[in-house]
Order: C-alpha cells, then structure tokens, then sequence
C-alpha cells in the first residue's frame, strides 16, 4: 500500500513517515498543497494523509469567502460526498469568483 503523507512540519513528516515504513507501507512526503497534487500525479496512491487541523482550516476559509462575497440573497451550496471511502467536500457560492491572476496568487504561481 502506498500512502501520501501531507506535512508542512519536517520533524512530524520524518515521525509519520517512519511510522508507516515500520508497518510496511511505501510513503511519500509532500510538504504543502502544490507538492502533493504534483505528487498525485506522477504517482498512484492507497491513501493520503493530511493534517485534520489544516484542512478543517481549508474549508473555514473557502466557507468565508463564499460568505464575504457572494451578494445578498445570492446562493451558497456546500456539498459532501462519501464513496468507496473518499470524502468529497465542496462549496459553491453565487458570487463573482476570482479572476485569472487572483486564482494564481491563491495557488501561489
């Protein structure tokens, strides 16, 4: 089985890491967002990681955006899927979205 292991702090990801190694897993290491998606697609993975507390604070803010701009009486749809044991989140708002260069410094291109 191979694992994705999401951790911006080097000394946790090393713990992490040799824990799984322990159990017999392959692991990799990405240490934010934009190493784990170039991760994913160069590999295949069992099983991602991520820190409950970073992503907890993800959707906070895509929830406070959606807040802060979409205009009154506007539309905000957060939706949660669970299938074959993946959780799929997502948040949809009514209001005017980024632009192109706004989105890029979001993804920090």
């Amino acid at each position: 089985m191979r694992i994705l292991v999401v951790e911006d702090s080097a000394k946790m990801a090393s713990l992490v890491r040799r824990g799984l190694e322990e159990d017999g897993f392959a692991v990799d290491v990405a240490s934010d967002a934009d190493e784990a998606i170039w991760c994913a697609r160069e590999s295949s993975y069992d099983a991602v990681r991520v820190d409950a507390g970073r992503l907890r604070q993800a959707m906070d803010d895509l929830l406070d955006n959606a807040v802060r701009h979409t205009p009154s009486g506007g539309r905000i749809d957060v939706t949660g899927v669970v299938m074959g044991g993946e959780i799929t989140r997502a948040v949809q708002d009514s209001g005017p979205g980024f632009s192109p260069r706004a989105g890029k410094r979001s993804r920090g291109s």
